[in-house]
């Protein structure tokens, strides 16, 4: 396996390559890193399946990162747009984003062969009405108890998908550390399922 830390004229990245004709872009939460159970888990995830993985490292501050969606997924999709284009060629490209890291992949489509959409911002309608036109095949994991999760816009995702009951934006289960895990585990199972 070779992991790399690499830059565009725009991003850094870290691509962990074990020599796959399929590859994982990441996009990560504004404060949820690589290095956290949901996103690290993933990574093991995707390598176990033999996909070669990229973690993007945002270079934006706060202030960016707050402007409205549609704003965001430009910018974001600008500088994406440019780290595929240096990236060896995959035969196939899955895009996984958490929270804000979902904001690119449902308003500014990228050519994926799949989204993993790990705890959307539900609530903003832009979110919401992406869903209902995107052309790619999807995974959507949320926790009930995420403040971006709502019923009634869950209702309007399409399938596969997979509600944690009891789970936040984390997809922790309050202060259950036992709960917790078992959360994070059935996600992982879910996208083991979606990526074989």
């Amino acid at each position: 396996m070779l992991v790399e830390e690499k830059e565009t004229d725009r991003l850094s990245y870290t691509h962990i390559q074990q020599g796959s004709s399929r590859v994982c872009i990441m996009l990560s939460g504004a404060s949820y890193s690589f290095d956290r159970p949901l996103l690290y888990y993933s990574t093991m995830v995707m390598l176990r399946h033999g996909i070669d993985v990229v973690h993007v490292h945002y270079p934006y501050s706060k202030e960016q990162l707050q402007q409205p969606k549609v704003d965001l997924a430009d910018l974001m999709y600008h500088d994406l747009h440019s780290l595929v284009h240096v990236m060896p060629t995959y035969e196939e490209q899955l895009f996984l984003g958490k929270s804000i890291g979902t904001v690119p992949l449902l308003l500014k489509p990228l050519p994926a062969k799949a989204l993993i959409l790990l705890t959307p911002l539900l609530k903003e309608e832009s979110i919401r009405q992406a869903y209902l036109t995107h052309p790619s095949h999807m995974l959507t994991i949320m926790g009930d108890e995420d403040p971006h999760f709502s019923d009634q816009a869950w209702r309007g995702v399409p399938s596969p998908k997979k509600i944690i009951p009891g789970a936040n934006h984390s997809l922790d289960v309050g202060m259950d550390a036992e709960s917790s895990i078992t959360a994070i585990q059935k996600a992982m199972e879910e996208l083991a399922r979606f990526i074989s």
